[in-house]
């Protein structure tokens, strides 16, 4: 059994991994190495955030048990809010188990997450979280090993990981978090206006572009009449990282220290992402930015959904989660119908990374037995089928993906088993604060402070330093 590391609040404000804000960008395939061992990364403070109303407690008389999850907006935690609901949701009403969902925007998802779990605080009992923030928080100690509640529990369905989708390196996954969510890059555009501005191929349907100077091409002839080609979110670390990781992931790279291909470290922990094609993805981007809705720097996930909701962009390349109210008429009624889904474009190679989010049980949780069983309940096709009739459109279950029921309900997941190539990825306990370098070097570059070629030059020897300190060249 591992040991915590415990970390005062009034500490923590110092010392917590709070303010670092890491990107969204790798998942399912993502390996996680927990050498050497890590504690909570550093920062300065704790933002203040808005918490989501969670559902009204029922009395406790009543229940077989209450859970409490914290988790972000994005529907999947919606989902899981809604199937843990007492008296109606699809769990409760199975076990009698209420299951009370907090969540939180992306950023102080992760703060909140690490404040909890550093203090030994129980008050989550689950912690769903995106995918490399696993490694931070179970070489510090804060994690159940799934293995090991299955051993405590063995009257409890142990988690069914056969039929879950592109989890390369899943061996991981069982050790600390199960998969709920599979997230990856798509490009959203408006198919009435590539049929409006003759975007379109000899069948007068929308042509997709398939190389980045495609892209550049298409959203310059869209770039008219008051809209944009392009919407970007560089203003925020998650989201400016990936407008600049998808035009590095179409690119060729090298092995990286897990044996298989890696454009952020080489085999040796080597900084690698300021190599040439590192550096040619970050001017690709710049270059784009002439046919991008203005002030992208400004521009983080909610603004940038909603610049594609009202009709400001016609293609936004993002993470499929976030896609899923495109069609909805009370949401987004000035583009419902008129948008298609398909795989980003590519350089050199398609390739793409399973991004997603997952679920581990807090160690000092007073219900690990319960919540270990309501993890191998979503994980199971009984679990993603609710998770799915309760508008969790990034369906992670195999027999799911290629249903045409669900793709005629979520058009969005139709682009799904086009992506090539899933690339499994490179992810260490430092990984929150190595994300946090690269994207403030990106952020440089296109502010003008620097060249592309140095920006990314001083953030690789940042990182090398991160790595240094770990232990990872010794």
């Amino acid at each position: 059994m591992s040991s915590t590391q415990k970390v005062g609040r009034r500490k923590f404000l110092k010392y917590a991994g709070a303010a670092i804000v890491a990107a969204g960008v790798v998942g399912g395939a993502g390996y996680y190495l927990t050498r050497p061992p890590v504690g909570p990364t550093s920062t300065e403070t704790m933002a203040t955030t808005t918490v989501m109303e969670s559902p009204t407690a029922t009395p406790t008389e009543t229940l077989a048990a209450r859970l409490n999850l914290v988790g972000t907006v994005e529907a999947h935690c919606y989902a899981k809010k809604e199937i843990g609901a007492a008296p109606d949701g699809d769990y409760f009403k199975k076990t009698g188990t209420e299951v009370v969902v907090e969540q939180f925007p992306y950023d102080p998802t992760h703060e909140r997450e690490v404040l909890e779990l550093s203090t030994s605080s129980p008050t989550y009992d689950i912690i769903c979280s995106d995918n490399f923030w696993i490694p931070e928080y179970s070489s510090a100690g804060w994690l159940w090993s799934l293995d090991e509640l299955h051993s405590m529990y063995p009257d409890v369905p142990e988690i069914d990981w056969n039929g879950i989708s592109w989890i390369g390196s899943h061996e991981w996954y069982k050790h600390y978090a199960a998969h709920n969510d599979l997230c990856v890059v798509l490009m959203a555009y408006r198919k009435d206006l590539f049929e409006k501005y003759g975007v379109t191929d000899t069948g007068g349907k929308p042509k997709i572009p398939v190389s980045w100077d495609d892209y550049k091409t298409t959203i310059k002839d869209l770039t008219r009449d008051g809209n944009y080609g392009a919407v970007y979110h560089l203003g925020g670390r998650d989201a400016g990282y990936t407008d600049w990781l998808v035009r590095r992931q179409g690119m060729a790279s090298v092995k990286g220290p897990i044996g298989v291909y890696d454009y952020v470290v080489d085999e040796k922990w080597n900084p690698i992402f300021n190599d040439s094609k590192g550096v040619e993805a970050l001017e690709m981007l710049i270059e784009d930015l002439k046919y991008a809705v203005p002030g992208y720097l400004g521009i983080d996930y909610p603004e940038a959904i909603a610049a594609y909701q009202n009709g400001k962009a016609a293609t936004f390349i993002t993470w499929s989660v976030l896609m899923f109210e495109f069609d909805k008429p009370d949401v987004a009624p000035l583009i419902v119908g008129k948008s298609g889904y398909a795989p980003p474009p590519y350089s050199e190679e398609p390739h793409f990374i399973p991004g997603g989010w997952h679920m581990g049980v807090n160690k000092a949780s007073k219900n690990p037995k319960d919540a270990y069983r309501f993890i191998s309940y979503i994980i199971s096709a009984e679990g993603q089928q609710a998770m799915l009739n309760h508008g969790a459109v990034t369906a992670y279950r195999k027999e799911f993906l290629e249903d045409p029921k669900w793709i005629a309900k979520y058009p969005v997941m139709e682009a799904v088993p086009k992506l090539k190539n899933p690339y499994p990825f490179t992810i260490t306990g430092q990984w929150v604060e190595m994300q946090r370098i690269i994207y403030e070097g990106i952020a440089a570059a296109i502010s003008g402070k620097k060249k592309p070629q140095q920006a990314l030059d001083d953030a690789s020897d940042e990182v090398h330093d991160v790595l240094e300190k770990a232990g990872y060249y010794q």
